[in-house]
Parts: structure tokens; C-alpha cells; sequence
């Protein structure tokens, strides 16, 4: 029978126990995904063995690796960004059924996620012990928000079939957000605005004596935040706090249409309370309209009295995540 993509589906749910599957408890539309598992050979090249031909490698590592992409649901966005930063450092009720979770970038590296991916009818695929590696942000005019997520977990196994039931939210969109900078002195008027956030986790963690899957994944470096945005190019102002090596910090805003309850919007709000501008010279090759592409990277500083490359409120209707 062939299969179609339009039957598939991706359940995703927080994991009590590193490596431990467990059910989906939230089901999210999805565009794109990547998920698979993987089993590596070891191969005897080197042997010799009075024959020409190769041997048959033998079974090494398995994996569990790749991601997906959805456009940016205010009810999933918690958990991604639980699972991607760590827990809220606050769950805060703002009014009766509104709660707002505070998220800065965590010291350590302890959520991850069960997954469960069907491929059009078949049975589905779980994966285990999956942990957020990368979160993109991409806004383009006229577009919804979308978030890319990559990372890899311990393995994956043959599911079972799920009655996949999902909770209708209206994903964030270009005319929701707004984009600014040093608490609100400059607006900027974009064509797109993309984040990019990598935490540097070891991914490959396959050790002696733990067999075939790898180990629980621990930081490895720094992480590495930063992004892009295009503005017109009008002055000189932004290659100015380029060469002059300004301090920037940014702040990027979506209200949604949507009430969590009436009167009070999903809301969501990202800080970078210090951000340096890369080379933004615009560079002119057609008498069209001149553009700057600003490149920044993000640094730590205090933010509502944390010290964090980000920070993030995000108004919904769950408790935690």
C-alpha cells in the first residue's frame, strides 16, 4: 500500500527518565521532519584474508538523529522551549488562567523528550532520550513563524498505533511581531529576522561499556546564539554600532490575535540583552533597493536579574511544561 504524507503525524512528551519512552501527550502539526533511526557499520577492510572481495562489515553504533520543523504554535512553544533552555525558572499566574513562564539559557543539560513520528499509515517510529541540539526562528514577511528544531537521542523503536488528537492554536505570524532594540529606542522594519540558537551538546556520546546507544548527552561548549535580520539601508547608523563596537540589546515580540482568555493574548517575548553587529557594509550590484543584512551574536548580561544570552516570557494556558 502506498503511503501519503498527509497521514503522518509527530506526538511529542516531556521524558521523567532520561532514555525511558514514554506516550505522547501532545500531538503538533508539523511541515517538515527528519527523524530516523540509524545503525552504523564497522567495516574489516584492512583484513586480509586471501581474497580480493570485501567482508561483511560488522554491526557498530545505533543513533537516533535529525528533527523537524512547525510553524509556531503558541501552545507548543512551551515545551520546545522548556526542553531546548530547561525548565522555567518561573510559572507565574498574571489572571485566572493565564500563566507566564520565564526561560533563560540553564547550566545544565537535563530535559529531553520521547517522540513518536508516522509516516503516512504505517506504524509509527518512538524515539527516546531526544534532546534539543538547535531552535531556528524564522520570520519572513508575509509568512507565519516558523521554528526548526534539531538534535538526536538514544534510539528508536517500532511503535504503536496512536489516536493522534490536536489542540487548535492560530501559529504567530509576521504581522504580530515587532522587533526593537535598547528598550524600545529603535524599531526596526524588517524583511525577515531569523535566531539562531545551538547549545553545543555532545551528541555522539557512545562509550565502552555502554553499549550500542549512546549516553546521556551533556553540554559540551558554549552555546552559540546569534541570528540575522534585513532592513533597508537608510544611514549609517547600524554599520556605525558595528564599527564602533556597540552594545545592542534586542528584543523580538509577538501578540497574538488569539486570547488565552478574553482580554489576554498568547504572548510571546524574547531578550537578548547584549548582542554585537557583525559587518553590515551593504554592497551594491543593480539600481534595485539597497538592503542591510545585519549579522549579530549574543552575549550574556543581566536581564531581569539573570545573567543570560536569553531570556523569554511566554503568556499561555498550561501550568508547566
Amino acid at each position: 500500500m502506498v503511503q501519503l504524507g498527509y497521514d503522518s503525524y509527530l506526538g511529542l512528551t516531556p521524558e521523567s527518565v532520561w532514555g525511558t519512552y514514554e506516550d505522547p501527550t501532545l500531538f503538533v502539526p508539523f511541515t517538515k521532519e527528519n527523524l530516523k533511526g540509524d545503525m552504523a557499520w564497522v567495516e574489516r577492510k584492512s583484513e586480509l584474508r586471501s581474497n580480493r572481495f570485501g567482508w561483511t562489515p560488522v554491526q557498530g553504533r545505533r543513533a537516533f538523529t535529525g528533527g523537524f520543523t512547525i510553524n509556531g504554535y503558541p501552545h507548543v512553544m512551551g515545551l520546545l522551549l522548556a526542553s531546548f533552555l530547561g525548565d522555567a525558572v518561573t510559572d507565574v499566574v498574571t489572571v485566572p488562567g493565564v500563566w507566564r513562564h520565564e526561560y533563560i539559557a540553564g547550566t545544565t543539560c537535563d530535559r529531553q523528550l520521547s517522540t513518536t513520528i508516522r509516516k503516512g499509515l504505517t506504524l509509527p517510529r518512538d524515539g527516546c532520550g531526544y534532546k534539543i541540539n538547535e531552535m531556528n526562528f524564522t520570520q519572513d514577511n508575509e509568512k507565519l513563524l516558523e521554528v526548526e528544531i534539531a538534535g538526536n537521542g538514544k534510539q528508536e523503536d517500532e511503535g504503536v498505533a496512536e489516536v493522534a488528537v490536536f489542540t487548535e492554536t492560530f501559529p504567530f505570524i509576521f504581522w504580530q511581531a515587532t522587533l526593537t532594540a535598547n528598550a524600545g529606542a529603535v524599531t526596526y522594519y524588517c524583511d525577515n529576522v531569523n535566531l539562531k540558537f545551538n547549545q553545543t551538546i555532545k551528541q555522539d556520546n557512545w562509550k565502552i561499556s555502554g553499549g550500542q546507544t549512546i549516553m546521556n548527552q551533556p553540554f559540551q561548549d558554549r552555546p552559540l546564539f546569534g541570528g540575522t535580520f534585513v532592513i533597508d539601508f537608510e544611514n549609517w547608523d547600524e554599520y556605525n554600532r558595528f564599527y564602533d563596537f556597540t552594545d545592542m540589546a534586542l528584543r523580538l515580540e509577538y501578540i497574538s490575535s488569539e486570547d488565552v482568555v478574553p482580554g489576554t493574548p498568547y504572548q510571546m517575548i524574547i531578550d537578548l540583552p547584549k548582542v554585537r553587529y557583525k559587518n553590515n557594509m551593504p554592497e551594491v550590484g543593480s539600481s534595485a533597493l539597497l538592503t542591510q543584512n545585519i549579522e549579530f551574536e549574543c552575549f550574556a548580561d543581566n536581564v531581569y536579574g539573570y545573567d543570560t544570552p536569553i531570556h523569554v516570557y511566554l503568556y499561555d494556558g498550561e501550568a508547566t511544561h
